[in-house]
């Protein structure tokens, strides 16, 4: 799968913070029409109907530093140590960070996809997630009753039948999803 005009490698350098949020519009909608395609087929084939977003992240959680080994472990669980509701102090990325954020889990996600390898990587996450939730195989093969896998006839993303790579149905249209 080719890398698109929109989906260019993060940028490095003294502009790559001024590219990259010129780019983060672009990226943001190209990570939201992946995760649509895969949410999709969780909401035609489970009961499952997670809250999900494309978060921008421009910052995070600034932790104290670990101790060196001649701190004793007392100072550190000092440190580590904070009555109900405190939350740490935030620090500034250098970059923002895009995350796809469900109500079952979260992930990173990058820059450099185009829309067929968003798609995948966003399957592949999610697929774990909703296995995780349901305790089985998910998306199951119709033939055969056993969890599909990833595959990529075509050019885009698709479930398929671990044996011999049948098709099942392109990511986004399992189970008669548009």
């Amino acid at each position: 799968m080719g890398v698109d005009d929109d989906a260019l490698p993060v940028p490095e350098g003294p502009d790559a913070v001024a590219e990259w949020k010129a780019r983060l519009l672009a990226v943001i909608v190209l990570w939201r029409q992946a995760a649509e395609l895969v949410f999709a087929d969780v909401a035609t084939t489970t009961d499952i109907r997670w809250s999900w977003q494309v978060a921008l992240h421009e910052d995070e959680d600034d932790w104290p530093a670990r101790p060196s080994d001649h701190e004793p472990a007392a100072y550190w669980s000092l440190v580590t140590q904070h009555p109900p509701g405190w939350e740490p102090p935030r620090r500034p990325l250098l970059l923002p960070e895009l995350w796809l954020e469900a109500a079952k889990d979260a992930t990173s996600l990058g820059a450099g996809y185009d829309l067929n390898q968003a798609v995948g990587f966003v399957a592949s996450c999610v697929q774990d997630w909703v296995m995780d939730d349901i305790q089985h195989a998910w998306p199951e093969c119709p033939w055969h009753q056993h969890g599909a896998d990833l595959g990529n006839l075509g050019g885009a993303p698709t479930w398929v039948c671990p044996l011999g790579d049948r098709l099942i149905a392109e990511v986004g249209k399992l189970g008669g999803a548009a």
